[in-house]
């Protein structure tokens, strides 16, 4: 099965709308959202039910799994 979407950890890097009064969100936090594979968008509603949407390598980067690091 190929997956569309998934949960992803992503890390704020760029905030390109206005906020609305209450919201969470803050540039170098990390959070948790739904990726979409095709588009390479992160879908995240704040604490004050804002919706955003941020763009993995533009204005958010994935955080990295560290079960997957490998370390020598």
């Amino acid at each position: 099965m190929n997956r569309k979407t998934e949960t992803v950890k992503f890390v704020v890097t760029g905030i390109e709308d206005t906020r609305k009064m209450g919201s969470t969100i803050e540039i170098g936090k990390s959070y948790e959202g739904v990726l979409n594979r095709n588009t390479n968008a992160i879908w995240f509603d704040d604490i004050n039910g804002q919706s955003w949407v941020f763009w993995v390598g533009d204005t958010c980067e994935l955080e990295k799994d560290p079960s997957t690091t490998i370390h020598l």
